[in-house]
């Protein structure tokens, strides 16, 4: 289904237009050989233009003919075969994080461990985020903050404004380079700004189930149980709530947001939904 999205992209720069699309649709060429065992966990494109997927068998690039595995087998840099997150470097290079949060990195060619030798955790990392300067914020499943840039790590700090029971689920850096994180705790995730290292709630929780992306245009996009909504500041806008997968109980699994006014919603069974914000 995620692969879904990046093929009807191309189909638009090949030059088909959206009332040609299908409003959704599943894409599973054979030849993409993706492992039995594993649903796609993670999805990125880097700057080279290589389609990145994250597997429980490993991590897996793709040119849209041919694809390359990398995994503990092959390469014993990287620890584990469950992939958490794939976080694109706009420098060129791949963040790779497993789930038993260990961190890697990709350039040239080759995976690289990033772990105590640089002054990071060897396991536990909760979620990462690029800051679109070539370095990389980390939190831990204890809530000690990290960043890492060339070889330099600075002193971990611990994320203060969460609950003691909360756990952390995602760090992002939206396109004004504000951070958020997400927390969740009892069924429920909750939003925070990320100020330094003091975390604040941003509006009510929601269902755990819900996705949040940083916008195009700047804010947040997230998808609830009651719709299509943008965050800017503390003010959320629905924008939709007519979706057509939400009363079958699918999981929201990506959101992309075009230049164009399109938002792309992909879900785990129900296919991928594009919406127009030009629509009435």
């Amino acid at each position: 289904m995620l692969v879904a999205g990046v093929a009807l992209c191309s189909a638009l720069a090949n030059g088909a237009t959206e009332a040609e699309l299908p409003r959704y649709d599943i894409w599973s060429p054979g030849y993409a050989q993706l492992p039995r065992s594993g649903a796609i966990a993670a999805i990125t494109q880097t700057t080279s233009g290589y389609l990145w997927l994250g597997t429980g068998r490993g991590v897996i690039r793709f040119d849209g003919r041919r694809n390359q595995i990398f995994n503990p087998d092959k390469t014993p840099e990287l620890r584990g075969y469950s992939i958490k997150q794939l976080e694109r470097d706009p420098l060129g290079g791949l963040w790779i994080l497993t789930e038993r949060g260990s961190l890697a990195f990709y350039e040239g060619g080759r995976i690289r461990r990033i772990g105590q030798a640089e002054g990071m955790p060897e396991q536990g990392v909760a979620a990462v985020s690029s800051d679109g300067a070539g370095g990389i914020w980390a939190v831990t499943v204890g809530k000690k903050l990290y960043r890492y840039k060339a070889g330099e790590t600075s002193e971990p700090v611990e994320v203060i404004g969460l609950d003691p029971s909360a756990r952390v689920r995602r760090i992002f850096t939206d396109s004004q380079d504000g951070r958020w994180l997400i927390g969740v705790q009892d069924g429920r995730a909750t939003l925070h700004s990320l100020e330094g290292y003091r975390a604040a709630p941003i509006g009510e929780s929601v269902p755990v189930s819900s996705k949040f992306e940083p916008s195009h245009f700047g804010g947040i996009l997230y998808v609830s149980e009651t719709g299509l909504w943008r965050l800017e500041g503390d003010e959320a806008a629905l924008l939709t709530d007519q979706l057509p997968f939400a009363d079958l109980g699918s999981e929201v699994t990506s959101i992309l947001e075009r230049g164009n006014g399109l938002i792309w919603i992909g879900t785990r069974t129900r296919g991928l939904m594009v919406y127009s914000q030009d629509q009435d």
